[in-house]
């Protein structure tokens, strides 16, 4: 029996629009792992990672929507709002090179609570890398981790940023909101074919 007036928060919680939700009800611990993520990405020269989310996160501190992880010194791939204490960026982690914070673009625009969908590629044959929010090019670039792959035997996490394989959570950078669709390629989706599928099925 429940003990009601000293419930602990649930963490998570199932969307009635077939969303996840994470750290809603005051929790900052819960998060979502791929064990066998190695099998999904290891061994990939290019990449497209899309990730719908909706959140109202406020307390002004880190808040990841990605991490892979293959347990050396860093991420092989991150995707977060970081909080630099002027405001809130988007940050980039591939193949273990740091991209960081996206310049001159507010992420806070994405904590409004709706719909958003956060897109990454990337190639390893001249390191070009693009950076799509809700179906839209926000940034691009070359020269990020050129001729290399993604390490296998890794962990996805959604939720969390991982400090170690699995582990080394933060829980100044959890998730709070609801996940609705997280998809990855093994291939750079064109800027019209990542546009055309927004927020729809693929």
């Amino acid at each position: 029996v429940a003990n009601i007036l000293n419930v602990a928060p649930t963490d998570i919680l199932v969307d009635k629009n077939h969303g996840i939700s994470l750290n809603i009800d005051g929790g900052n611990n819960a998060y979502l792992s791929a064990t066998d993520a190695g099998n999904i990405v290891g061994g990939l020269s290019a990449i497209t990672i899309e990730v719908e989310f909706s959140s109202s996160h406020v307390d002004g501190t880190d808040m990841m929507l990605f991490s892979y992880h293959s347990g050396g010194a860093g991420d092989e791939i991150e995707i977060g709002i970081n909080n630099d204490g002027m405001g809130n960026t988007l940050y980039l982690e591939i193949a273990g090179e740091l991209i960081g914070n996206i310049a001159g673009y507010d992420a806070s625009q994405l904590l409004d609570g709706g719909n958003h969908q956060v897109s990454l590629t990337w190639d390893n044959t001249a390191g070009d890398w693009g950076l799509f929010v809700d179906g839209v090019l926000l940034a691009d670039g070359a020269g990020v981790a050129v001729g290399q792959t993604i390490e296998s035997g890794g962990q996805i996490v959604l939720g969390q940023e991982q400090d170690s394989l699995g582990g080394g959570f933060d829980p100044a950078q959890n998730f709070d909101g609801t996940y609705y669709d997280v998809r990855i390629f093994n291939d750079v989706r064109t800027n019209q074919e990542i546009l055309d599928n927004a927020f729809g099925e693929v």
